[in-house]
């Protein structure tokens, strides 16, 4: 047996209409649907499902959003400064490069591009 995809990322907030905004603003998210002290929010075929609580335990997660090049990862920090998010680390070799940033609570957050061989 094998698994089709990722259906969904399930991360628990502090507020759940602050992060939905933070996604929807900065990645042009959209919600696809909502339950109560949840909203699942689309990315392409992808959901990101905020779940509202005060058990937030960001120790070791940290997520990706996947870009085709340098020039767009290099538009993507300009928004992020129109945004007022500062980029708290960059990386970068012969594999590809990203910058890292945070959520509302304090997630990392990764953008990147992996360089074709």
């Amino acid at each position: 047996m094998k698994m089709n995809s990722i259906n969904h990322v399930n991360i628990t907030v502090s507020d759940l209409e602050k992060s939905e905004k933070f996604y929807c603003e900065v990645f042009g998210m959209e919600e696809a649907y909502r339950i109560p002290q949840f909203r699942f929010l689309r990315c392409g075929k992808d959901l990101l499902t905020l779940q509202e609580g005060d058990q937030i335990n960001i120790k070791g997660i940290h997520f990706g959003f996947d870009v085709n090049s340098n020039d767009e990862m290099n538009k993507w920090k300009d928004w992020l400064k129109e945004k007022n998010i500062s980029i708290d680390n960059e990386r970068g070799d012969e594999s590809g490069a990203g910058i890292y940033f945070y959520d509302p609570d304090k997630y990392t957050i990764e953008i990147y591009f992996i360089k074709e061989s």
